[in-house]
């Protein structure tokens, strides 16, 4: 082991004192640093300082001080490089300088022999308006300060300057000219679609009319249908709401006088009977395609209450998260290939266990509400029982 130290001892002074004698010539004291740091490893100089002083470091202090001095001679060595990358860096400035004050000169220069062509050659280009030709041509000559020469390329600057302005009011009035053509075309296309809407209020009201010339008057839910339809395509009709309203009191009179002729029950209770309507499912089907949207809204509003009796397909018998039960019917056959729930009402359990999918059944309910699922219709009623 003892044989090994040694050897490392030597390896590493050699190389250290090699490295600081090159060191020497970029930075003294980083190089200083490093012969020091090899004066303590080699042997024989450790001996020599032994003989005159009669005294001998510790491992311990000698590595402290190598690495001490390890640690200056790279604050040594970095300093001396920075000091010679600003060196260098003024040199290729002061270099720069020179070479760009050379160009400088020699365009002087050129320009004083060639004044006369060179001055030419822009006064024709600036006679033939080709400024951009101008500028070209005298910017590289204008550290000469010919007084001719900067306000022939001072000329061209401001006419250049004034046509890109001409180009951008040309760009700006072109645009505006864009601006009032779309606007006059989207007023156009409003109008065109007011007039197609007027027209196809005109046609459906025509039609509403001619229908009802065809019901007797008697027929006060067939009437009251008819004019609410008419009141929400002509909403400030005053003779559509007077007869909407008439056939609306007919039919509450109506009502009344059936109620109070309605005959005793158990134990001298009378019960009311709702007057069932003739409003059938496929007219209210007509009415979603032949309505827009939001006439469609009024009219499903004006059917709340109203008591049907209609026919249909169990389509499915489902139980409620909060239990009972619900039918679901598709008005339309089993066999139609477009098959969809419409009326969705409450049943008790026996009934629910008694219906069978597909099974076509009689059912009355009071709707209380008219949905449009896109093109189709769902109706929910309540008080509603299968009839048998």
């Amino acid at each position: 082991m003892k044989h090994i130290y040694l050897i490392l001892n030597w390896v590493f002074g050699v190389l250290f004192m090699l490295v600081g004698l090159l060191s020497l010539v970029e930075s003294p004291l980083g190089g200083i640093c490093m012969i020091v740091i090899a004066v303590l490893l080699l042997p024989p100089a450790r001996n020599f300082v032994y003989s005159k002083t009669n005294r001998t470091l510790s491992v311990k202090a000698r590595a402290i001080s190598v690495f001490v001095l390890f640690i200056a001679f790279a604050g040594f060595v970095g300093q001396s490089q920075d000091k010679k990358a600003q060196e260098l860096a003024a040199q290729q400035v002061q270099e720069k300088g020179e070479k760009a004050a050379q160009i400088r000169q020699e365009k002087i220069d050129y320009f004083n022999a060639n004044r006369e062509q060179i001055i030419l050659d822009v006064k024709v280009s600036l006679t033939a308006k080709e400024y951009q030709s101008v500028l070209s041509q005298s910017a590289k000559y204008l550290v000469t300060g010919d007084k001719e020469l900067t306000q022939m390329y001072t000329s061209a600057k401001t006419e250049l300057v004034k046509i890109k302005q001409a180009e951008l009011a040309e760009k700006k009035q072109l645009a505006e000219i864009e601006r009032v053509k779309q606007a006059e075309i989207r007023k156009a296309e409003l109008a065109e679609k007011k007039r197609l809407a007027e027209i196809e209020k005109a046609e459906k009201t025509k039609n509403l009319l001619a229908e009802l010339k065809k019901v007797p008057v008697e027929q006060y839910e067939k009437n009251l249908n008819l004019y609410q339809q008419l009141v929400v395509i002509n909403p400030n009709n005053q003779d559509y709401k007077k007869k909407r309203n008439y056939y609306q009191n007919k039919i509450t009179e109506q009502q009344e006088k059936d109620s109070e002729k309605s005959t005793p029950k158990r134990n001298e209770i009378q019960e009311k009977k709702e007057v069932i309507s003739t409003l059938s499912f496929r007219e209210i089907r007509k009415n979603l395609k032949n309505m827009t949207d939001v006439q469609f809204e009024e009219y499903a509003k004006s059917l709340k209450g109203k008591r049907v009796r209609w026919k249909g397909y169990v389509e499915d018998v489902k139980e409620k998260f909060f239990g009972g039960y619900k039918v679901l019917v598709d008005m339309d056959s089993p066999s139609d290939p477009i098959s969809v729930q419409d009326i969705i009402f409450d049943v008790s359990k026996e009934q629910a266990i008694s219906l069978t999918k597909d099974d076509k059944i009689k059912f009355e309910g009071t709707i209380s509400s008219v949905l449009s699922i896109l093109t189709s219709l769902q109706v929910s009623l309540d008080k509603a029982n299968v009839v048998k």
